[in-house]
């Protein structure tokens, strides 16, 4: 924590029938409290995964079928590709291929209709790729799906995962609106300056950004929902259930491996794991379950600069408790005549990106925008290296292991880069 900067973190472990809490630090550098197991963070985008427990739930009970038009729920559902929007099923948006660019930066306001609102100015996003054909990470999608369970349960989104998920595991301290967390102790989220973390405001996302970022929760809570994953509370998903969940269903990238239902699943050192991280504003998770240990483990950390200690502290945990290793991939220069390809403008969701080619070699330079989840700017250009053909890493910097895939279109020529599981078309 002193050597990252970060303020407060928590860990919890889950080993068999054994779990453990860490907890160390404070909750805001303005009002420093300690942190405990009962301190509410921001998960970001783990939220995903308890949605899509809420959907397996709905599915289970016959309510609902993972491959059925989206449209059979939300009947007024529009994209500007209409052929998408007929098609598009609750499969493609637990796993990410939509296809359309997954991000909105408008906030649909504060009411019940939040949602509501928010997916109907989703008939604005364009589509990038065929629907179903390549993994780009759509939190658009999610909220689309939350939208879905709100018509399904009759309830707000909110109150359907109370319903759903919440409630049956006993998570009492989780919550998704700023005014249900009040008179908890709650931390805040910081960025760093030059004279080290301060408070980010405003403290948490748009309402509207609920289902695929907005839930607050805490180590005990989350403790609960992990042994939900280890097959543990039967009552609310049975293994066969779970089992559909955890079943990769795409390829991703090299970063994150495969997609299944929500989550994303690999390998690592020969142990199958689940896992998935979460960015809340100035806030960082990560998640990381082997259902055939039994093994679990989280970190949550109070600073948007965390995610290089989580995955740290989640490296030696997987290391100590199940003797699994995640080793570092392995890079080479790239060819010079090779490079020229790639260098280029590529502009997504969350910012532009410039591939120059320079006496060292490739860099990457990442602009991005003011946009509620966007990867932090490595704060200068980042050097390059080729892992495979058309498989890039960046080598140094906070984006340090971040693969840049490129994508070549019918006469070979690079069209499309994916960087931080989105997709950046090449500008002509």
């Amino acid at each position: 924590m002193q050597r990252a900067g970060v303020p407060g973190v928590a860990v919890g472990i889950v080993v068999g029938e054994e779990e453990l809490v860490v907890a160390a630090g404070v909750t805001s550098v303005d009002d420093p409290l300690p942190i405990s197991s009962t301190t509410l963070f921001q998960i970001g985008s783990i939220t995903k995964t308890v949605l899509g427990s809420a959907v397996m739930r709905l599915v289970a009970a016959g309510r609902l079928d993972l491959d059925v038009p989206i449209r059979s729920v939300v009947p007024d559902f529009r994209l500007v590709d209409e052929s998408v929007a007929a098609r598009v099923t609750m499969r493609h948006l637990l796993t990410h291929v939509g296809g359309w660019a997954g991000r909105l930066r408008r906030e649909g306001g504060r009411g019940d209709d939040a949602l509501a609102r928010f997916v109907a100015e989703m008939a604005e996003l364009p589509q990038l790729v065929p629907l179903g054909s390549l993994f780009s990470y759509n939190s658009s999608g999610f909220c689309l799906a939350g939208r879905a369970l709100e018509l399904l349960t009759g309830r707000t989104f909110e109150g359907a995962m109370r319903e759903l998920v919440l409630e049956p595991l006993g998570m009492a301290r989780s919550a998704f609106l700023a005014e249900e967390v009040l008179g908890w102790r709650v931390v805040c989220g910081h960025v760093q300056g030059n004279h080290g973390p301060s408070v980010a405001r405003p403290w948490g996302y748009p309402r509207a950004l609920g289902p695929t970022a907005g839930m607050v929760s805490c180590p005990d809570d989350l403790l609960r929902y992990v042994r939900l994953h280890l097959g543990e509370a039967k009552h609310v998903l049975a293994s066969g259930w779970l089992a559909t969940m955890h079943k990769p269903q795409t390829e991703a990238d090299r970063a994150f491996g495969h997609v299944a239902l929500s989550w994303m699943t690999t390998v690592i050192d020969g142990v199958w794991v689940i896992r998935h991280g979460g960015t809340g504003v100035g806030q960082t998770s990560q998640v990381t379950i082997a259902p055939e240990h039994g093994f679990g483990v989280f970190v949550l950390s109070n600073a948007a600069n965390a995610q290089p200690l989580n995955r740290e502290i989640v490296r030696r945990l997987l290391h100590e408790c199940l003797g699994a290793s995640e080793p570092f991939p392995q890079s080479r220069p790239i060819d010079p005549g090779a490079a020229a390809e790639y260098v280029g403008r590529y502009f997504g969701e969350t910012g532009e990106i410039q591939i120059a080619h320079t006496a060292g070699g490739l860099e990457l330079d990442l602009r991005p925008r003011d946009t509620p989840g966007a990867p932090p700017s490595p704060g200068k250009p980042a050097p390059l290296g080729e892992v495979e053909r058309d498989l890039l890493m960046v080598l140094k910097g906070s984006q340090q292991g971040q693969f840049a895939q490129f994508f070549r279109d019918a006469g070979g020529h690079v069209a499309l880069m994916r960087y931080g599981g989105l997709l950046h078309p090449r500008a002509r």
